[in-house]
C-alpha cells in the first residue's frame, strides 16, 4: 500500500513541475514493478482487472495516438507554439494523470478489500 501512495505522490510531483521528460523512464519502471507484484500476489478478480487496466507510461503508446487538427489548433492557441516534443510532453503528463487516478482508485479498492 505504501508503494501505491508513494507512486501517486511521484506522479503529482511530476505533473506539478511538468518535468516528465526527466522522470518518465523511472516512473514507468516503478509502475511496471507495482503492477507485476500485485498481479502475482493478489487473487481478487476485481483488483487484478483494475491493475490490468492501468496503462503503461511509454512513448510508443503516445506516438501511436494521433493528434487531431482541432487539438493542434487548441494547443497553438494555448501555448502559441507547437512542436512534437511539447505535444509528447503534454500527452505524457495527461497519461501520468490517468495512471495516478487509476492508482488512487486501486488504493481505495485495496483499503476496502483489506478491511
Amino acid at each position: 500500500m505504501r508503494q501505491i501512495v508513494d507512486f501517486q505522490a511521484q506522479c503529482d510531483k511530476i505533473i506539478q513541475t511538468n518535468e516528465i521528460e526527466n522522470y518518465y523512464h523511472d516512473l514507468e519502471k516503478y509502475n511496471a514493478e507495482i503492477k507485476k507484484y500485485l498481479l502475482q500476489n493478489c487473487k481478487e478478480e476485481l483488483i487484478t482487472n483494475h491493475v490490468k487496466s492501468i496503462p503503461s507510461l511509454s512513448l510508443s503508446s503516445i506516438e501511436k495516438s494521433k493528434v487531431t487538427f482541432f487539438e493542434k489548433i487548441l494547443f497553438l492557441l494555448q501555448d502559441g507554439e507547437l512542436s512534437n516534443s511539447s505535444l509528447k510532453n503534454e500527452d505524457l503528463i495527461n497519461l501520468t494523470r490517468e495512471i495516478r487516478d487509476k492508482y488512487a482508485s486501486l488504493e481505495f479498492l485495496l483499503k476496502n478489500h483489506l478491511s
